[in-house]
């Protein structure tokens, strides 16, 4: 099991979408160890869906979920249409922002586009745990070491050990920015996470908008087909 652990492990680590996420994470806390938080978020999720799909949880926190908009239409469908909402005003923010970048009224900051100058703790802890459901359905390696302790009769007991070392090998890569952002840290460290910083900047601040009006569009549709 150790082999193909470390096998599929070592695929999993190729995330630079996380790596991405914890690179701006680093630049916008108030004391560095606060980072540390989305590393205990992102793998606590990640190990708690991991043994909940190794159980078949995720079929009743789906009929949990009908169940809910079964009974609550009017409320879920509010619910929806208030996400929406704010997706259709955080659209609006990023367009003005990548607008004004365009006409060079601004120069281009991921993080004035985000309006945000620093990150409360709970809010990364919270972000990182975020991050491990949102990402769930496309963790393929751990699907597929799942699907090869299930055949080879391991109990949820002893195959729980071995999902909590193949969901530490996906936080490797983000201990070792942390170590290098404390070893580093001076000028020479903020070249190498300013470089990281702008790449992943512009393709992230290309993708908000497009990702915001997908939620809104799909929200609005579902809040109205519900209310409707």
């Amino acid at each position: 099991m150790l082999e193909s652990l470390f096998a599929l492990g070592f695929v999993d680590i190729l995330d630079p979408s996380a790596i991405s996420a914890y690179v701006f994470i680093l630049s916008m806390v108030k004391k560095r160890w606060h980072a540390l938080l989305y590393i205990v978020g992102a793998y606590s999720c990640y190990l708690v869906c991991s043994a909940a799909l190794y159980l078949g949880v995720e079929k009743v926190l789906l009929k949990l979920i009908t169940g809910f908009i079964s009974a609550n239409p009017m409320a879920t469908g509010i619910i929806l249409l208030v996400l929406a909402i704010a997706c259709a005003v955080g659209l609006l923010f990023s367009l003005r922002y990548m607008l004004q970048v365009i006409r060079k009224e601004k120069e281009f900051s991921m993080d004035a586009m985000l309006s945000i100058k620093s990150l409360h703790p709970m809010f990364i802890l919270v972000f990182g745990m975020g991050y491990s459901l949102c990402s769930m359905p496309f963790c393929y390696p751990i699907m597929t070491y799942m699907g090869i302790l299930a055949a080879n009769g391991y109990t949820f007991l002893r195959a729980l050990p071995y999902l909590a070392i193949f969901c530490m090998t996906s936080q490797l890569p983000l201990f070792l920015i942390h170590y290098l952002s404390v070893k580093l840290d001076g000028p020479k460290m903020e070249k190498v996470l300013g470089s990281i910083r702008r790449i992943m900047g512009v393709l992230c601040a290309a993708a908000i908008p497009i990702l915001l009006l997908i939620a809104c569009w799909w929200l609005f549709g579902e809040a109205f087909r519900i209310l409707l």
